[in-house]
């Protein structure tokens, strides 16, 4: 993020915040996602309008699963978990309500087993 100078909010040692509002910065996040989540990073995207950055801020325990307590969920239309092994995509719009199409939504060298998925 650094060397292409995308400007983010570093909230903790192991968390920062994108605002992505071009999709050239999309293609780019999109791309260092796989590299993040491969060294432990977990990444989470929210797609809505009047979202605030601040909000974003998660909360963390040991003990307990991460939580996003300050965002007003009627303003996200769109939520993706990325982790290393897949992700999880929770959303009201219909671009992304059946595997088929997500498929036209991710890059072609990653694989998506229709037969297996269910959103």
């Amino acid at each position: 993020m650094i060397k292409n100078k995308t400007p983010f909010y570093e909230h903790s040692s192991d968390g920062a915040i994108i605002k992505v509002d071009s999709e050239e910065k999309l293609s780019h996040v999109s791309g260092l996602a796989e590299e993040l989540v491969n060294n432990g990073l977990s990444i989470f995207i929210f797609y809505g309008e009047g979202i605030v950055e601040q909000d974003l801020i998660p909360s963390r325990q040991w003990n307990k699963p991460i939580e996003f307590k300050n965002v007003d969920i009627d303003k996200v239309d769109t939520f993706v978990d990325v982790e290393e092994v897949g992700f999880t995509i929770f959303s009201k719009s219909d671009l992304f309500n059946s595997p088929g199409k997500v498929k036209n939504y991710i890059p072609r060298s990653y694989s998506l087993d229709i037969n297996s998925s269910n959103i």
